[in-house]
C-alpha cells in the first residue's frame, strides 16, 4: 500500500491494550518522516520514560516543531502552535504545505482533562474539518470513541480510520462501519485494518518499528545510509 498523508487525510487510531497501536503509530510516522513530514507531539504519559510513545519517537526528534507535551500548560502551548499553522496556512499567510502532524496519544484521557479537553476538540475539528486541506493533520491514538467522552460530530469529521484488535462494538463507534469492526474483531496482534477516506478496506502487516528503526529513519535523513545491525555507522 502506497499513500501519503492526502490519501490518509486525519486518522484515527483505535485498539486495545497491548494490540500493537504505538508499533503502528511508529510506522506511520516513519514513513511521513521519510516524506518530509514534521510533528507535534501530545503525550500525557510523557513522564513514564521508556513506556511512553514519545519517548519511543525521540530518534525523530529533529523532526519535532516543538518539545513533546504531557503536562496541561504544555499540551495548551502545543495546541495553540498547531492552531496558529493552521489559521496562517487557511489566512493565505503562509503557502507552506509541509505536511505537519499533531500526534495525540491517549485520547481518551485527555478529553476528560476540563479546558484542555475543550481546547484539544477545537482543534482536532479544525484540523479535520479544515487544515487538512492545507497540510495540517491529526493522528489520534485511543481506547474508546463514545460519544459521551468524544462528540460525534469531531469523531465523524475523520475521514480515515486504523484499528488493531479490539472489540467489534468499540470499532463500529469509531467508525460507524460493520465491515471494519468486524475485521477489527478478528485481527491478531501485528496485524490493523485500515478504512480509507473513500471507504475501502485494507488488512494489513505492521511490520516491527522501534526506536533503533526510527534511528535508521533519522540517520538516512542526515544524508547517510546504513544497514540494521550496524553499530557505528559512517
Amino acid at each position: 500500500i502506497y499513500a501519503d498523508w492526502r490519501k490518509l487525510y486525519s486518522a484515527l487510531i483505535g485498539g486495545q491494550s497491548g494490540s500493537g497501536k504505538s508499533t503502528l503509530v511508529r510506522n506511520v510516522l516513519a514513513q511521513s518522516a521519510l516524506q518530509g513530514g514534521r510533528f507535534v507531539v501530545i503525550d500525557p504519559h510523557i513522564d513514564s520514560g521508556d513506556e511512553s510513545l514519545a519517548h519511543s519517537l525521540m530518534p525523530l526528534r529533529q523532526l519535532m516543531m516543538v518539545e513533546p507535551a504531557g503536562e496541561d500548560t504544555a499540551v495548551r502551548e502545543s495546541l495553540k502552535y498547531v492552531d496558529g499553522i493552521a489559521q496562517a496556512r487557511l489566512s493565505g499567510k503562509d503557502q507552506d504545505r509541509t505536511p505537519v502532524i499533531l500526534v495525540v496519544d491517549e485520547l481518551t484521557g485527555l478529553l476528560t482533562r476540563g479546558q484542555v479537553g475543550d481546547e484539544l476538540l477545537d482543534t482536532l475539528g479544525l484540523i479535520a474539518h479544515q487544515s487538512r486541506k492545507v497540510g495540517v493533520y491529526a493522528l489520534a491514538i485511543g481506547q474508546q470513541f463514545q460519544a459521551g467522552i468524544f462528540p460525534t460530530d469531531v469523531r465523524n469529521s475523520f475521514v480515515s480510520y486504523f484499528s488493531c484488535r479490539t472489540r467489534k462494538d468499540t470499532a463500529r463507534v469509531m467508525s460507524g462501519n460493520t465491515e471494519f469492526a468486524k475485521a477489527a474483531a478478528e485481527l491478531t496482534i501485528g496485524q490493523a485494518v485500515w478504512m480509507t477516506p473513500q471507504g475501502e478496506m485494507h488488512r494489513i502487516a505492521v511490520p516491527d518499528c522501534t526506536e533503533h528503526h526510527l534511528d535508521l529513519v533519522a540517520h538516512t535523513l542526515d544524508g547517510k545510509t546504513w544497514t540494521v545491525g550496524d553499530t557505528s555507522p559512517d
